[in-house]
């Protein structure tokens, strides 16, 4: 299959077009892609500048008006006094909040983003939780329970991991007025030593053992990436030289150590 590609291929790479055809390649911008791209990304500033930031989603109540992409157990569990209205954009205006999946461009999110700010309706934006499942969500070969987000995290600003404005989470921990009451700090300690004790990571289906790598004896620097194209480099003022420097900044800093990417 890779030798046909060489051959002749299209793909269709971020805003590009490239044409392979033997051995040599030509790349075709996608410039109205670009500039939907684009306006998606004002429209997301515009909410999270315009938006008064909610504290507590518990009160969330009345009709509202999804991202397709989400799947009815992303939110009517967690909503369960809401009503939810169809992908439509007539349906919006009588909508009293939007939920969007995620901040990736997609056509669909752009309308619906774009159509929420018209009406200014607020937009809340869901991620798959710190703890995911048991599975990937990429692994289309186990059963789609295991590979379904069993946490959230909800905002009305921005994601998490978006270094551009400060989400809930940010805001929530700034504050100076905040105060985190006894009761919360024995809960929190439970959650952590069940973590802890249970090996808990976003993802649950990697082997628990512990890895023979590198030389007995020498001093081991973990150095770690994320997936490439992930939306938490571009928006958390990464990119591709970041991984490369903070890689040679390992190796020079620990001259003698086993570096493990």
């Amino acid at each position: 299959m890779k030798f046909f590609e060489k051959i002749f291929s299209i793909k269709n790479v971020d805003y590009k077009k490239i044409i392979t055809f033997l051995g040599m390649s030509l790349v075709i911008p996608n410039k109205v892609k670009m500039l939907e791209h684009q306006l998606f990304e004002l429209y997301l500033i515009m909410n999270a500048k315009n938006n008064n930031p909610m504290k507590d989603f518990s009160q969330i109540k009345g009709i509202t008006f999804k991202d397709p992409n989400l799947t009815p157990n992303n939110i009517e569990s967690l909503f369960p006094s809401l009503k939810f209205l169809n992908y439509e954009k007539s349906e919006l205006i009588r909508s009293n909040y939007c939920f969007i999946c995620g901040t990736r461009f997609k056509k669909s999110r752009n309308e619906l983003v774009k159509n929420a700010i018209f009406y200014n309706k607020p937009i809340y934006i869901f991620e798959t939780g710190f703890l995911y499942g048991a599975d990937t969500f990429a692994n289309t070969k186990c059963d789609k329970k295991y590979r379904t987000g069993v946490s959230h995290v909800i905002d009305s600003v921005v994601p998490y991991y978006d270094a551009r404005f400060a989400s809930n989470l940010e805001q929530m921990i700034n504050d100076k007025n905040y105060v985190v009451t006894e009761e919360q700090k024995q809960r929190a300690r439970r959650c952590i030593d069940k973590i802890v004790e249970t090996h808990l990571t976003k993802y649950n289906h990697q082997p628990i053992f512990e890895p023979k790598i590198g030389r007995d004896g020498v001093k081991k620097v973990l150095v770690v990436d994320q997936s490439y194209g992930d939306l938490s480099i571009a928006k958390g003022w990464g990119n591709e030289d970041t991984f490369k420097n903070m890689l040679e900044c390992a190796i020079k800093e620990n001259p003698d150590a086993d570096i493990i990417v």
